[in-house]
């Protein structure tokens, strides 16, 4: 499936605040396994990434898929998250998303997000989830939250947004972050 981005004519569609599954019901689960399989086939040829919500790819419906280190075996499903800060530090670091790049603009954002989060959610057989998530996972999972939110990265309020003038700059941006601040 394309992938919805900030330069596309509908990209209002991303500011949409998406709906919660159902998942008491047997189509609610139907719906939710429909969707999870439609962002798999999507992210997984852009691997290695880190993730991706059904809002990205017009769906706009409480359901995202996420790993810890960008890679597919670790990939984890979420539906109707919530999130609940543990303390109030943050920490900035940079971000993209596939919703803000295109084949001639890459845009990242330096965003704050909460150190560590509660993540409450359910998993593709309807089962309750709860996890401590710190760091790089927690930053992650707040990402692909905010999606669910209407809100891409370099859109988010406290974001600072930086444009690159090719894709190679902005891999090379990034290639140096990580080694300065490997994933854990």
């Amino acid at each position: 499936m394309k992938i919805l981005t900030v330069y596309d004519s509908n990209a209002k569609l991303l500011e949409q605040k998406s709906q919660p599954i159902n998942l008491d019901v047997e189509e609610g689960l139907l719906e939710a396994k429909n969707i999870i399989s439609a962002l798999k086939d999507t992210i997984i040829p852009l691997m290695p990434a880190a993730g991706l919500a059904a809002p990205q790819i017009d769906i706009f419906k409480q359901v995202f898929i996420y790993n810890w280190n960008r890679q597919i075996e670790n990939l984890e499903i979420v539906i109707n998250p919530i999130i609940k800060p543990l303390e109030d530090e943050l920490n900035f670091d940079w971000e993209l998303c596939f919703s803000a790049i295109s084949d001639n603009c890459y845009k990242a954002a330096y965003i704050p997000r909460f150190s560590k989060i509660i993540a409450s959610y359910y998993d593709i057989d309807g089962g309750h989830k709860n996890k401590l998530l710190e760091g790089f996972v927690a930053r992650i999972f707040q990402h692909e939250f905010d999606h669910l939110l209407g809100i891409v990265n370099i859109n988010k309020e406290g974001s600072k947004v930086r444009e690159f003038p090719n894709k190679e700059e902005c891999i090379d941006f990034f290639k140096e972050i990580r080694e300065k601040q490997p994933i854990k």
